[in-house]
């Protein structure tokens, strides 16, 4: 006799063998992709018409037989459905291509949330996953048993890399943190060798520059598919979504956008499009790919803002976070507009990369003792000394360099961290663990409130963050502040808000360890990210450097602090 109930569970088992009716990937998934739950900031069925730019990546989950490794990049900005291309198209393979699967998180906290959030609530709309997800052990820890049908999951580096899978999805690439000496996008490939045809896909908001977003690099090793608007005037595809150049509008006296008179200008014929003609030039867009070729081995697609429909999108808002990188002087405003808006890597452009025009253009008199809001010091830590600055800070953001110098020893440096500079106390300071001398800084800093630790860490996954384990430690990623502080002393403009400003007399070591990062001796060295030190005679540069990292953590965490308490008290304490 066979029990009751086990009768309606095999046949429900063996139903995912029973062929189907064959839709591709983005057809299926209109039909039976639908949004309920109530994080979901639209509710209802999938609209492709309303995203057409995800219609091809959909589409690229298709499979030749016996076509041997697949590979499929996208790359765009945030919300705009990155994540859908590969979560529509996995329960697709599920439905026509049963087999294992497997999805690298960027952490297990990560694996935990997006699965209860998006994936699985979808499953649950579509019945028979939803019947599978009821039955025994169809859930674990580490993943989904759902008829023959299963998926692994997990952060990057975690035990599932030990599993083989026809489908492996690399979720938010750039935000993946490899252990020292491991490369977990190779270790996803070699996942997909036992298999006669197998995808692997990578998605991924761009982070940083080219060179130091992998997801960029995955995009250029592809067919470089770029998402097109067409113009509704010539009829082809003219503007890129990425290309917020082609978007002109007028401004108010006080630079603000003027609504109303927003227009999208094709660059071949002048034509000028009013935002209502939007969702019409997003649907008879269409992709257009660099290296053709690869498409049937690694289609590779990208979109910018300009192919969303959606209202946080709007070409009002694209247009004020324009004005925003462009005025504020803070590289991380110009970084976010690239990266986020453009979906593209970040590109500074470079104006005079001599250090004696350099130095010319950020010279000026110290301000008013009465402008300096609050000064903060900086330390670099040697073997056998400290080199420190201490900077001013005024209403606009802009900084001063107030002092600099030389510490023998650490009584030196307390005499630094007790004296005036410009008629006013350190507010904070900053110091550079130093290698095998960190004790000792630690032991310096405690004493001193307002002193924070350094230490570079460039795995932490974000800009800077507080040391969990250490008391007033301060990680910070080293490549993003190097960039940043090159940004500052080569690119940046506005010399009335967030400028770095110094005094027409500097001394001789100051100024050679400043400029002491060059252009590199190669066809792209003159790129800021390939600049170089060929002495490593540094320090103030790295002063320079640290001195960012705290004025973040000012801004971020201390600042608003300091205004609840009316700007009192004036020297911060560690925590």
């Amino acid at each position: 006799m066979i029990a009751d109930d086990v009768v309606p569970i095999a046949r429900l088992l063996l139903s995912g063998a029973i062929p189907h009716n064959y839709e591709r990937p983005a057809e299926w998934a209109e039909r039976n992709i639908i949004f309920a739950h109530e994080k979901d900031p639209i509710k209802g069925a999938i609209d492709l018409d309303f995203s057409p730019h995800l219609i091809d990546p959909l589409n690229a989950w298709e499979l030749e037989p016996g076509q041997g490794l697949k590979e499929l990049t996208v790359v765009g900005p945030q919300q705009m459905g990155k994540t859908l291309t590969w979560l529509c198209g996995l329960l697709w393979s599920m439905v026509f291509r049963m087999s294992l699967s497997l999805i690298y998180y960027t952490s297990e906290p990560k694996a935990a949330r997006v699965n209860e959030e998006k994936l699985e609530p979808v499953m649950r709309q579509i019945e028979r996953f939803r019947k599978l997800l009821a039955l025994p052990n169809a859930k674990t820890k580490e993943c989904y048993r759902l008829g023959e049908n299963l998926i692994y999951f997990g952060g990057v580096g975690s035990r599932i890399s030990s599993h083989s899978a026809r489908h492996v999805i690399a979720d938010e690439l750039d935000d993946w943190q490899d252990a020292e000496g491991t490369n977990a996008l190779s270790d996803a490939r070699t996942r997909c060798r036992a298999f006669l045809e197998s995808l692997l896909v990578k998605v991924c908001t761009p982070r940083g520059t080219a060179k130091s977003s992998p997801i960029w690099r995955e995009f250029l090793a592809s067919s470089q598919g770029f998402r097109f608007l067409r113009c509704l005037g010539c009829g082809e595809l003219t503007m890129r979504s990425c290309d917020i150049s082609n978007l002109k509008f007028e401004r108010t006296e006080s630079g603000e956008v003027v609504p109303g008179t927003l227009r999208l200008v094709c660059p071949k014929c002048g034509h000028a499009h009013a935002e209502s003609e939007k969702a019409e030039m997003n649907r008879r867009g269409g992709y257009r790919h660099n290296r053709p070729e690869r498409l049937k081995t690694h289609p590779g697609f990208q979109f910018g803002a300009l192919a969303s429909n959606f209202p946080a999108l709007s070409w009002q808002k694209i247009a004020e976070a324009q004005l925003k990188a462009g005025r504020s002087g803070i590289v991380q405003d110009q970084i976010d507009f690239d990266n986020t808006i453009r979906g593209l890597p970040f590109e500074p452009r470079k104006l005079d990369d001599t250090a004696d025009a350099m130095l010319k253009r950020h010279t000026v008199p110290p301000p008013p003792e009465s402008e300096i809001l609050y000064r903060f010091l900086s330390v670099d830590t040697q073997d056998n000394c400290f080199f420190w600055v201490v900077r001013g800070l005024d209403a606009a953001r802009n900084t001063y360099l107030l002092a600099s110098g030389k510490a023998e020893t650490t009584a030196e440096l307390a005499e630094a961290w007790e004296a005036q500079y410009h008629c006013g106390p350190l507010t904070m300071g900053i110091i550079d663990e130093g290698g095998h001398r960190a004790a000792e800084v630690r032991e310096f800093a405690e004493t001193r409130p307002g002193l924070f630790t350094y230490k570079g860490n460039p795995r932490i996954g974000k800009n800077w963050k507080l040391s969990e384990e250490i008391s007033g430690l301060i990680l910070a990623n080293p490549a993003h502040y190097h960039l940043q502080l090159l940004y500052l002393l080569y690119v940046a403009m506005n010399r009335g808000k967030n400028f770095w400003f110094v005094p027409p007399e500097l001394p001789a070591d100051y100024i050679a360890q400043l400029t002491s990062w060059k252009p590199a001796p190669t066809k792209d060295g003159r790129e800021l990210e390939n600049y170089v030190c060929p002495d490593a005679n540094d320090h103030y540069y790295d002063c320079e450097k640290m001195l960012l990292v705290l004025l973040d953590f000012f801004f971020e965490k201390v600042l608003p602090l300091l205004f609840a308490q009316r700007m009192k008290p004036q020297v911060v304490r560690r925590p």
